[in-house]
């Protein structure tokens, strides 16, 4: 007997089966559908935002262009960082939300489990990103999405004042520094001066350096030290006040870093746009009746199937050996 006699006996065989198979199925089919009314209902709440291209809110009101295809992604880095996951687990209690046990050695990979199962964060077609939320409560799912939604803000704010304010403190330190390294030249200057005019010279010295520590600018007054050195000029002096305005010109430029950074810190930090918040939708979103019926019918068709196969094989392999 060839193999298609074979198959073509086998099908047969399976035909006079059809009712068992589709029983089968049926009941399977039911079974699921049964199951399902015991699976934990999960509501689904849906944010969408998009980046702005710049943290400079001078930036965002010059340009408001959303952001581009790497600010989405810098975006959805945030909403995945353990800083945002720290926060909604401890704002929403999600250790009693999923019964974990922190005294189990595994109880963190538990919740992160269960954490990233039910929250994801996704760049669409349009670069916006997208927060998805799955819970047992609609409201919860909604306000688990919108918070998430605020609070990454609140990250990417403070992310960003931590930086600039190391900025500012090590502008601050270059400042100190280079004034006295200014003061230092200046007082070289004058020293450099006849006695006869000497007096005269070191009282406007303290003059300049006190408003130069007053206002941060360069002062007026340098002229004067110029004039006052006319009557003294040597290649030394010289040198001595070229360094004085190259180290001058440094600090001047610290300085104008430092209001610039200043300025930023106390400029509002702008957000990232909000074009949908998450609204309470009190239609489940799984378990699925109609999903998990088909799967179950599939599966007990396909159950009964093989089950059927092996019999028939069987009964072939048991005659096979009774002829011998």
């Amino acid at each position: 007997m060839n193999e298609n006699q074979t198959n073509i006996i086998l099908l047969k065989s399976l035909y006079t089966q059809k009712k068992k198979i589709l029983l089968a199925t049926v009941i399977f089919a039911l079974l699921a559908i049964g199951f399902t009314f015991f699976i934990p209902k999960k509501y689904t709440a849906l944010g969408i935002v998009y980046p702005t291209s710049s943290n400079s809110i001078k930036d965002v009101v010059a340009h408001p262009d959303f952001g581009y295809e790497i600010h989405s992604d810098r975006l959805i880095q945030l909403f995945q960082s353990r800083i945002m996951q720290d926060w909604v687990t401890q704002n929403f209690d999600l250790i009693s939300y999923y019964e974990i046990d922190t005294s189990n050695a595994d109880w963190v990979y538990s919740l992160d489990k269960k954490y990233h199962h039910d929250i994801s964060f996704s760049r669409n077609k349009y670069l916006s990103v997208e927060i998805e939320v799955n819970s047992k409560n609609p409201q919860r799912s909604a306000d688990m999405v919108n918070g998430m939604i605020h609070y990454v803000d609140t990250i990417r704010r403070d992310m960003f004042l931590a930086n600039t304010t190391l900025l500012v403190q090590n502008l601050e330190k270059q400042i100190a520094q280079q004034e006295d390294v200014v003061n230092t030249l200046l007082i070289q200057i004058f020293n450099s001066v006849p006695s006869s005019e000497r007096n005269k010279l070191s009282q406007n010295t303290e003059i300049i350096i006190q408003e130069r520590k007053n206002k941060a600018i360069q002062q007026l007054g340098d002229e004067t030290v110029l004039n006052s050195l006319k009557n003294n000029y040597s290649i030394a002096v010289e040198k001595l006040i070229n360094d004085y305005y190259h180290e001058l010109g440094i600090l001047n430029a610290l300085k104008r870093d430092l209001t610039a950074a200043n300025e930023k810190i106390n400029l509002p930090f702008p957000g990232i746009y909000e074009v949908t918040l998450a609204v309470p939708d009190g239609k489940k979103t799984s378990p699925s009746t109609l999903k998990n019926g088909i799967i179950g019918g599939f599966a007990g068709f396909i159950f009964s199937l093989l089950f059927f196969v092996f019999q028939i094989k069987l009964r072939e392999i048991q005659t096979i050996l009774k002829d011998d």
